[in-house]
């Protein structure tokens, strides 16, 4: 049975992320900018476009407005995926892993799972087992 929402960190290893990096990586996995001040994996349903999962900062207020984020730094942001989802769970938990991964690498963080631990490959691939 799958959890009601899954959560990962993408965590910096030494100094924190800097701002300008983070929106890029947030532009380049194709996350958008919207509600709750936080950026979103949007995906069209028949219903019209929804969130699919959204990326947060990784402290408080956890908002990522462009324009403050841009010159500030974080260390960490947090990816939520809140289930069963609009789309097929197996293609949303597909698209939160890769998504994890690809900010990861190009932000040189490391994954860690809702308990702050860093993520194994065994975990990773247990997510997909669960769908």
């Amino acid at each position: 049975e799958l959890p009601p929402q899954l959560i990962m960190f993408i965590a910096a290893e030494q100094a924190d992320f800097v701002g300008t990096e983070v929106l890029n990586a947030l532009d380049n996995t194709g996350l958008q900018f919207g509600a709750m001040n936080v950026y979103h994996r949007m995906i069209l349903t028949e219903t019209g476009e929804k969130s699919l999962f959204y990326v947060a900062n990784g402290i408080k207020p956890w908002t990522l407005i462009p324009e403050a984020i841009a010159v500030e730094t974080t260390p960490g942001l947090s990816l939520i995926l809140n289930l069963p989802s609009p789309t097929s769970d197996r293609e949303a938990i597909h698209d939160f892993v890769k998504t994890a991964e690809r900010l990861s690498f190009q932000l040189g963080g490391v994954i860690k799972n809702q308990n702050q631990e860093v993520i194994s490959q065994e975990e990773l691939s247990a997510y997909f087992a669960m769908i």
